[in-house]
C-alpha cells in the first residue's frame, strides 16, 4: 500500500515511487535476505523507537532522524 498515506492500497505508489509500498518491502527484504514478515517486523519497531524520540545516533541523508521528526 502507499504505506506513506495509509490508503489501503498496498500496490499503489500514486505514481510516485517515493512512496512505500508492499513491493519496496519486499524489495528491502529480498536485498537483505530476510522475509517480508521479517522487514515489516523491524520496520514497526524502528519507527516505535523514533516516535518515543529514541532515533539512531547515526545521520540519515546527511540530516539526523532527530531533526527528521521534529515539528516544523
Amino acid at each position: 500500500m502507499c504505506v506513506s498515506c495509509g490508503c489501503g492500497r498496498y500496490e499503489d505508489s500514486h505514481d510516485d515511487e517515493r512512496n512505500v509500498t508492499v513491493a519496496s518491502l519486499q524489495a528491502a527484504a529480498d536485498a537483505s535476505n530476510r522475509t517480508l514478515r521479517d522487514v515489516l517486523q523491524s520496520t514497526i519497531e524502528g519507527c516505535a523507537r523514533m516516535l518515543a524520540d529514541e532515533p539512531p545516533a547515526h545521520q540519515s541523508l546527511g540530516q539526523a532522524v532527530h531533526e527528521r521528526l521534529r515539528p516544523d
